[in-house]
């Protein structure tokens, strides 16, 4: 017999080890001290969950019990939790948390309550363990005010239990923070962190001096939670930041001495790493060790993912195993997906605080979509099936189509406003100029030149655009593919000194030859003529150019040597001698490019306007062929894969004298950006790097190093010039980055905001009366018993089982429980449930 549900994996008969605890599947039984573990029916859980939302469970014993929603966040280092969170949709999320110092007992009957929970509904869509201090953050959004790890429960001696003088709560992160319950030691406070101190009637909220202004609010906002879940909102909340050295100098009286003082080290687990090695595992047969082959390492593309196949997703040590199960993969694959992840996991020797998760096709998370070059949500016919889409509405952020030229482009020069009424017409002047890089300074292009590059150098193009009163510039800086890494370099530097000399209001485009934008050409007046720096140009040299229409209507003139490997039944090609003059139009050429091949005569070789040759594809002459040095029987239009567009991922850059380090950023806001800060807008075939107006000039410097490192380490596998590369500051945002946000000029998540929040929680402190009685006064209208009898296991019909201490006399309380009963009240809900748990009644 296997306990409840669960399915034995048949061909696994030796034990292997989950989190380093021995596990039998041929017995299929965990074993403890000996006590055989009682199988639970799931549908006494489910009768209270018949609507969306959050239910969270401890394990205790054989049964689950339900943790109240003023808990919710609160976890208790020695506990296992069970949480279910059933999205409007009808989308099911399963998560298995796992304290550090929870028993094996615990674990092995929260593991077998995850399996029966997750066979009730047939498979949850998302199927993850988590670990405490390294959950995933598909966990970590359940509680966007953050984490908060209490104690463990010191045995089981009510004396020790009910010891409750001070805690500190340490706190790390930035968008979802975590809060570890420690002894209150000057040595556990971080200058780069912030900390909690729970001195009743007071929380005292300590801010490090390099804290981020992120953090700060978050903490703040966790003193808040905490005042109003576990003190019924009776608490002064009092920030202490290194602007307040007399308040610093009190607080640090306050807490304890552990010794020498510590050398505070930053946790780098949860930056970015270089992620080199990602493969992509399919799950076929029983003996997952031996059946597990690799389908692809980076960069991995998302047609390897078959509907009626499992696959997991290995991207190292530090990160979670994903197993994602295809809709039309065989039940048993569903069922065994979480233990071949565990076996494969333990195979590896990966630490055990690994987190581990399982997910059904249509429901993946987006840090497993980042894996992929490529990704397309399509949409599967099956019951409880949400929207999933990566496109945005423009409330939540969406670029236009890069077909959709026009509204693209006064996106980006006009703040967003369009105009839909053809009635009216606003006045609009442009203006651009060109510059070109010339050993580290500007040599001027004169108006008549513009629109005329060479490959082998690099140029600076400013745009002007003037509307409505509202002067928006784009300064781009051009790369020829045949330039120097030294011009290169020049004309990044120069860009930041003109963008400088702009009051830092320009917004700064890096621009790869043969990747122009549309938006670019349309500076260019929508057209451009690139020279190629390796081929000669003479009066008697033959000369040929590729004419090709690009997105939006903008045309290229590119100059290729005179050689049939260079024709392309997609563009129009020039060819000039001193003879001849020829354009060959290939079989899907458009008619304005053919148009535009003539026009262009005009400035290639204004003698032979009118009397050039029409040559047609699969019409050449000999003569023709030979010109270009015999046939080429490949002519065809070159496959050119572009990225597309993803939802936006932004990712925090911190940046010092010696080094750097990345951060993701999940269900970011305008709040998360500090005018101290580098950040990047990640669209995937797009990145914007936003800069605080704080930031110094030798930070900024290192920008484009510390781009170009993170799209090298980029899990994708992406190329840096396949991807278009922004560069905005503080205050000066144009429309296509802003719309990302819910934006507000001032919403900025910077000292301010910080002030505003401290201001706030002052206020919050002048209508609550700390001295106000918060005693719970239920109890005195109950009957009262004698301990003996409450610990018998027929209760009288009077007395509530699960508030057994309501029924005791002021002296049994404080003979049970070793504290009096005014003293129990003043101590947070959870200290109160971990002094109920300790004690014989319970």
């Amino acid at each position: 017999m296997y306990p409840g549900n669960m399915r034995r994996i048949s061909g696994i008969t030796t034990p292997f080890t989950i989190s380093g605890e021995a596990y039998n599947y041929e017995s299929s039984s965990y074993s403890d001290s000996g006590d055989s573990v009682q199988i639970m029916n799931v549908d006494t859980i489910f009768d209270s969950v018949d609507t969306p939302g959050l239910n969270v469970w401890r394990v205790h014993s054989n049964d689950l019990e339900s943790v109240k929603e003023n808990d919710h966040g609160f976890f208790h280092e020695e506990a296992v939790y069970v949480l279910l969170k059933i999205d409007d949709d009808g989308s099911v999320y399963l998560h298995h948390w796992r304290g550090r110092l929870s028993t094996k007992v615990n674990k092995d009957r929260g593991h077998e309550r995850c399996n029966q929970i997750d066979e009730h509904f047939g498979g949850a869509h998302v199927f993850s363990f988590e670990f405490q201090g390294h959950e995933s953050s598909c966990f970590m959004k359940l509680f966007p005010e953050g984490l908060v790890y209490v104690e463990g429960n010191p045995i089981t001696i009510p004396r020790r239990a009910a010891k409750y003088h001070k805690r500190l709560y340490t706190i790390d992160g930035r968008d979802y923070i975590r809060a570890q319950c420690v002894e209150p030691y000057v040595e556990e406070l971080s200058s780069f962190g912030a900390a909690i101190l729970d001195g009743f009637p007071r929380f005292y909220v300590w801010i490090g001096d390099q804290c981020p202004y992120p953090t700060r609010v978050k903490a703040i906002d966790l003193a808040r939670k905490m005042r109003n879940t576990q003190r019924k909102g009776q608490v002064h909340i009092v920030v202490i930041d290194s602007t307040d050295l007399a308040a610093q100098k009190s607080f640090l009286k306050k807490l304890e001495l552990m010794g020498d003082m510590a050398v505070q080290v930053i946790d780098c687990s949860d930056y970015h790493d270089s992620q080199t090695n990602v493969v992509l595992h399919r799950l076929s047969g029983r003996k997952v060790l031996y059946e597990m082959p690799v389908v692809s390492k980076k960069p991995l593309d998302q047609k390897y993912l078959v509907r009626t196949d499992a696959y997991l997703l290995d991207r190292g040590p530090e990160k979670p195993v994903y197993v994602w199960v295809g809709h039309l993969a065989a039940s048993r694959d569903l069922a065994e997906a979480v233990t071949r992840g565990m076996i494969f996991s333990n195979y590896h020797s990966y630490p055990s605080c690994k987190s581990m998760c399982r997910i059904k096709e249509g429901w993946e998370t987006d840090e497993f979509k980042q894996s992929f070059i490529n990704w397309h949500n399509y949409y599967i016919k099956s019951a409880n099936r949400p929207r999933c889409s990566t496109s945005m509405s423009k409330k939540s952020g969406t670029l236009p189509s890069r077909s959709e030229y026009k509204s693209y482009h006064d996106v980006i020069m006009n703040d967003g406003v369009i105009n839909d009424d053809e009635n009216i017409v606003e006045e609009t002047e442009e203006s651009t100029e060109i510059w070109k890089i010339m050993d580290d300074d500007l040599e001027s292009v004169p108006w008549d030149k513009q629109g005329i590059f060479t490959n082998g150098s690099c140029y600076l193009v400013l745009h002007h655009r003037l509307t409505a009163g509202i002067l928006r510039h784009i300064l781009y800086y051009w790369l020829g593919k045949n330039s120097s890494l030294k011009e290169q370099q020049s004309a990044v530097k120069l860009s930041q000194s003109m963008n400088s000399s702009l009051q830092n209001a320009a917004t700064v485009i890096r621009i790869l030859d043969g990747k122009e934008s549309p938006h670019f050409l349309a500076a260019l007046q929508h057209s451009m003529i690139v020279y190629d720096s390796t081929v000669k140009i003479g009066k008697d040299e033959e000369q040929m150019f590729s004419v090709q229409e690009l997105k939006g209507g903008n045309m290229r003139v590119s100059q290729v040597p005179p050689s049939s490997s260079y024709l392309s039944s997609s563009s129009v090609s020039v060819f000039l001698s001193d003879v001849e003059c020829i354009l060959w139009f290939g079989k899907k050429s458009g008619g304005s490019e053919r148009e535009y091949a003539k026009t262009i005569l005009t400035f290639l070789l204004p003698s032979r306007m009118y009397t050039y040759e029409v040559m047609l594809e699969g019409k050449e002459t000999a003569l023709f062929w030979d010109l270009l040095g015999g046939k080429n029987e490949n002519v065809d239009e070159p496959v050119v894969k572009s990225l597309e567009q993803r939802k936006p991922r932004l990712v925090y850059c911190f940046i010092n004298q010696s080094d750097h380090y990345m951060l993701d950023i999940p269900s970011f806001t305008q709040m998360d950006l500090t005018e101290d800060g580098v950040y990047l807008l990640d669209l995937f075939n797009q990145i914007m790097v936003w800069c605080g107006s704080a930031v110094k000039q030798d930070m900024k410097q290192k920008i484009p190093e510390l781009l170009l490192d993170y799209v090298s380490n980029d899990v994708a596998g992406r190329k840096q010039e396949d991807i278009e590369m922004w560069f905005i500051n503080q205050h000066s945002e144009p429309t296509n980055f802003t719309q990302c946000f819910n934006w507000n000029h001032y919403g900025y998540g910077d000292k301010d905001n910080y002030n505003i929040w401290r201001k706030k929680v002052r206020q919050e402190n002048a209508i609550i009366h700390i001295h106000v009685d918060i005693d719970d006064l239920e109890h005195v209208s109950k009957p009262k018993y004698d301990p003996f009898i409450l610990i018998k296991p027929e209760l009288p019909n009077d007395v509530d089982p699960s508030n057994k201490q309501d029924h005791l006399s002021d002296c049994d309380f404080m003979e049970v429980y070793k504290l009096p009963r005014s003293q129990f009240f003043r101590l947070p809900y959870w200290k109160q449930g971990q002094i109920i748990r300790s004690s014989r009644l319970y």
